[in-house]
């Protein structure tokens, strides 16, 4: 994971304020979506939320959920930072929270298998190459109980559409479209994608993902660059 550049861009927070506040991420959308579809999900939950950067897309999307656990991983310290200083999310007061500064990829070996009802992946796993995520999506299946809910929120290409197409679509929006950010700002955004940006398509994604159990449920969100897809572990024996 070529995470370093990233952990480094966005600790210049107004550039990741601005984002979000602008939503040029479609943070609005694709929080309400989530929040959504695990409003139908029974509580109190256990969530672990995987590049949770300072729990913004979390706090967004748990706001109507009971949740008994929080297990917050990212790489970058300023972020874990003001994660701590949020108020707990969800609608229960008490709420077991754990905040870890480590690679996710070395996080999850460690973890319990079963643990969770929710796992978050929120505009992170795209800093994994492919060959890189295989291994990844192994243990988020394994920390799933029977019956639990993988939301996976990233970049994405279209179907049949190379890497590098993808990337020049993405930074051309960038550049002529996100102009409420300062252009030294948005130059050190696109090389901070050209670097670090290894987006999937979504067939490809619910394929690696079925063959591990966790079947597509819904397409919560879509636009041309961005998408969250809900998967739920199957219940089956041996699956």
């Amino acid at each position: 994971m070529n995470a370093r550049p990233s952990e480094a861009l966005f600790r210049e927070w107004d550039l990741y304020d601005r984002i979000v506040h602008d939503n040029w991420m479609a943070h609005r959308e694709i929080s309400a979506a989530i929040r959504s579809s695990i409003g139908r999900m029974e509580g109190p939950l256990k969530v672990l939320d995987l590049g949770s950067g300072d729990g913004e897309m979390a706090a967004r999307s748990l706001s109507g959920s009971e949740i008994s656990r929080y297990v917050a991983v990212d790489l970058s310290e300023s972020a874990l930072e003001r994660l701590e200083r949020r108020p707990h999310f969800g609608t229960q007061q008490a709420c077991n929270r754990q905040i870890i500064c480590r690679d996710m990829a070395a996080v999850v070996r460690d973890l319990d298998e079963a643990s969770f009802d929710l796992v978050l992946a929120s505009y992170s796993l795209h800093h994994f190459p492919t060959d890189q995520k295989g291994p990844l999506l192994d243990r988020i299946a394994r920390l799933l109980r029977a019956g639990g809910c993988f939301i996976w929120t990233d970049s994405a290409r279209h179907a049949g559409e190379a890497l590098d197409d993808y990337l020049q679509r993405l930074t051309t929006a960038l550049d002529s479209q996100w102009v409420s950010i300062p252009l030294a700002d948005r130059r050190a955004a696109i090389e901070h994608v050209l670097t670090c940006d290894f987006p999937e398509q979504p067939r490809w994604m619910h394929e690696q993902l079925a063959m591990r159990g966790l079947n597509l449920a819904e397409e919560a969100y879509r636009d041309a660059l961005f998408g969250t897809w809900i998967y739920v572990k199957s219940t089956q024996a041996g699956q």
